[in-house]
């Protein structure tokens, strides 16, 4: 019997696909820094300097312009950038979007897409 496909049932398929790919990307993060320190503690005998940070973004679904919901938007995609670059100061960073950028097929949620890709991108 097929399940309807509601907003209700739609979020939690979200929700899901989320956990799991924050799930599988801390895995391989720590993994790869597991490796990469038993590797650096082989060669110089010394302990890893930066702690790990596993940052999981979801709900990006913005705007190109501030759409006007509340007073003083400095842009979620600018304060994400910011958070991750001062995180990026004291820890190594895994930075993994649970998604929610790319919807509708306009033009408009075209380039909004690619905008969203582009900030992502310079963000590192």
């Amino acid at each position: 019997m097929p399940v309807p496909h509601t907003s209700q049932y739609r979020i939690v398929l979200q929700a899901v696909g989320g956990i799991c790919v924050v799930a599988v990307a801390g895995l391989a993060a720590v993994g790869w820094m597991k490796r990469e320190n038993i590797s650096k503690d082989a060669r110089t005998g010394s302990t890893p300097s930066l702690p790990l940070s596993l940052i999981a973004c979801g709900d990006t679904a913005g705007w190109i312009i501030p759409c006007g919901c509340t007073s003083n938007q400095s842009g979620g995609l600018l304060r994400r950038g910011s958070f991750v670059a001062n995180k990026r100061k004291t820890s190594e960073v895994v930075l993994v979007d649970v998604g929610g950028a790319p919807g509708g097929t306009s033009p408009y949620d075209r380039v909004k897409f690619e905008a969203i890709l582009q900030g992502e991108l310079e963000m590192g």
